[in-house]
């Protein structure tokens, strides 16, 4: 896997994250630059490590199912896909109506979505990787995404909250196709 498809993968992982951090940016606040920051620090650090802890459960089990490894990881991209596809054509109603997230809310939050990055780090530990350079790019890039999400939440709004979702879905299930494809057809 190369440095573009981890970086694919990251921008994936990182749209729920963005979707959140639009609707916080939607939000009345007074230090809006400290609350995006706070907020891709959060997010980031949580899909930070929860790649690191699915790719520890991964390689336990990989001498049990390293000849499936590629459908294993494609069936794993492509159902965390289709749920974040899912989620897009939903709202979260209590996501906009709480008016201040602290640290532990936003923590919390970030471990909510970043249960797919635990998901990924399984499929990841069946492929030949870095897992701390993967980890530390899924990371950067939420942490990233998310400071931008809030600044963007606070002038376009709730709009653009379930396209980026969509997108990230999309992603994915194309990083899955492609893993698959790779593997079955070379």
């Amino acid at each position: 896997m190369n440095i573009f498809e981890t970086f694919l993968i990251a921008l994936g992982l990182s749209m729920d994250s963005l979707a959140i951090a639009i609707a916080y940016g939607v939000m009345p606040q007074k230090h809006r630059l400290i609350n995006a920051l706070r907020c891709g620090l959060c997010f980031g650090l949580m899909q930070m490590i929860m790649p690191l802890i699915g790719w520890l459960a991964g390689t336990q089990l990989r001498q049990v199912i390293e000849g499936v490894d590629h459908w294993v990881a494609f069936i794993i991209l492509m159902l965390i896909g289709l749920k974040m596809i899912s989620d897009s054509r939903q709202t979260n109603e209590n996501v906009h109506k709480k008016r201040n997230f602290r640290v532990t809310t936003l923590l919390c939050l970030g471990l909510a979505t970043s249960i797919d990055a635990l998901a990924v780090g399984i499929g990841l530990a069946f492929l030949q990787i870095n897992i701390i350079t993967t980890a530390l790019v899924i990371g950067g890039v939420t942490l990233l995404v998310s400071f931008a999400g809030v600044l963007i939440g606070g002038v376009a709004g709730i709009y653009a909250e379930k396209k980026v979702t969509l997108m990230g879905g999309l992603i994915l299930i194309f990083i899955g196709l492609k893993i698959l494809l790779e593997h079955t057809l070379y």
